[in-house]
């Protein structure tokens, strides 16, 4: 979806690079981006994961998650995010989340054999807290709790959306 409203606007190359010529091309790219995951949402419930990859490592977790997925009928993927940063957006839709924690628990491993994390700029929030338990030490678990409480007492920051 994202990438046929940016080809057709000559935004996006026959080679895949993205070039924005005029304002008018920008802020259609960055609504077409914002829409996203509404339009992913259509589709079902979504799994979402806010993953930090090294850049070189995309490739290789993108066509992991493609085959891991293709055993899921019907199942979607929006595969986004500040890739030079190494932000990875990734929403799955059309997957059963109360059947997903395989899928959940080998997306993860995956992210982590390539040396990455499994937060990113958008943190963790409620529907990681279970699972992200099981890949953290007792000692990481409190340092995280220690400086939730110092930072944000009041719990202001981050509603767990």
């Amino acid at each position: 979806l994202f990438l046929s409203i940016l080809s057709d606007d000559d935004i996006l190359s026959n080679d895949g690079r993205v070039s924005f010529l005029t304002a008018s091309q920008v802020s259609k790219a960055i609504a077409a981006r914002e829409a996203l995951p509404s339009h992913i949402a259509d589709f079902g419930s979504l799994l979402k994961f806010d993953l930090r990859l090294k850049v070189s490592c995309l490739d290789d977790f993108h066509n992991f998650v493609v085959k891991q997925i293709s055993a899921y009928s019907g199942a979607l993927m929006s595969f986004f995010g500040h890739f030079k940063d190494g932000n990875v957006h990734l929403n799955l839709a059309g997957i059963d989340p109360t059947e997903a924690d395989d899928l959940i628990s080998c997306l993860n491993d995956e992210v982590l054999r390539h040396g990455g994390g499994l937060s990113a700029e958008h943190g963790l929030g409620l529907s990681k807290r279970r699972s992200i338990a099981s890949y953290l030490s007792e000692g990481q678990l409190e340092l995280d709790s220690y400086l939730r409480d110092y930072f944000d007492a009041a719990r202001l920051f981050s509603l767990g959306h």
